[in-house]
């Protein structure tokens, strides 16, 4: 089983590189600054995850009563395809919220976040929209 550990505040420059390959991969543009502060933000208001030892996983996580939202879920480019995406994942479940019903944010439109969430049982099931705000 892969280790898990709560996330520390010294886990900051990991999980900002974790942060910034989900932001890379889906084409949004930071600065260093920018994404640091977000994932301080994060780390702030979820329950935060560290997944391996040496560490290949960063996970956020926020209880919301009827189910576990999985805000983020970020593995090491490098460490794609061997499957530790998924050992991370089980290990994640397994310490943080096992049997309980649960959610994420994830890409429906790139393939590879696609199909892996799809592998390990997750399926669309509502679509969000959102307008940007506009002068009166």
């Amino acid at each position: 089983m892969m280790a898990v550990r709560s996330a520390t505040p010294e886990d900051l420059p990991f999980a900002t590189r974790m942060m910034g390959q989900l932001w890379d991969a889906h084409g949004d543009t930071y600065d260093d600054a920018q994404i640091t502060d977000r994932t301080a933000e994060v780390m702030e208001i979820c329950d935060c995850y560290v997944l391996g030892d040496p560490p290949v996983a960063f996970a956020s996580l926020q209880d919301l009563g009827d189910y576990m939202l999985i805000r983020h879920f970020a593995l090491e480019n490098a460490e794609r395809g061997k499957g530790k995406g998924r050992a991370a994942f089980e290990a994640l479940e397994a310490h943080a919220f096992p049997g309980r019903p649960s959610r994420l944010f994830a890409s429906t439109t790139l393939p590879q976040p696609k199909a892996f969430w799809e592998k390990m049982g997750y399926g669309a099931f509502a679509y969000c929209m959102s307008r940007k705000g506009r002068a009166s």
